[in-house]
């Protein structure tokens, strides 16, 4: 009889600090490996006829509600905040849009806020584009 129960696999279980220090290879793997990305090309954010963005983090274990964020004014900033909500809610299952050492310490900690000054210049993205300017009356008032 054969015991099963002294069969360890630890050495499969991932941890929030493999994910941290994964190389870009296993990372880009792991990526591939999943569910293709929606309309906007990040995992987890929808785009409005606004021109906004929101991120939302779908089959989210026992919570009563998908777990949302936004609105935000450009798609990589929702997919960051998507990647935050994954990582939060999921844990080692998450998938996320961007490398996890933009959002976790090398021990696997969950960064308060993620490097995104890092994240663009690494990915070549454009820097977050500037809120629309309010104008006041007296702005009005002089055109």
């Amino acid at each position: 009889m054969l015991n099963f129960t002294a069969i360890e696999e630890e050495e499969d279980e991932l941890t929030m600090a493999d994910l941290a220090n994964m190389s870009d290879e296993a990372f880009e793997q792991r990526k591939a490996a999943a569910r293709k990305p929606g309309v906007t090309g990040y995992r987890g954010v929808r785009g409005y006829e606004t021109g906004k963005f929101t991120a939302e983090l779908q089959k989210c274990g026992d919570l009563p509600k998908n777990p949302r964020a936004g609105p935000f004014q450009c798609k990589v900033s929702a997919a960051v905040a998507y990647d935050r909500l994954a990582l939060k809610h999921k844990g080692v299952q998450a998938i996320t849009n961007f490398h996890c050492r933009y959002y976790l310490f090398s021990d696997g900690r969950l960064r308060n806020a993620p490097d995104e000054v890092a994240l663009r210049r690494d990915y070549k993205l454009p820097n977050k584009p500037k809120p629309p300017r309010k104008y006041t009356m007296a702005d009005l008032a002089t055109m």
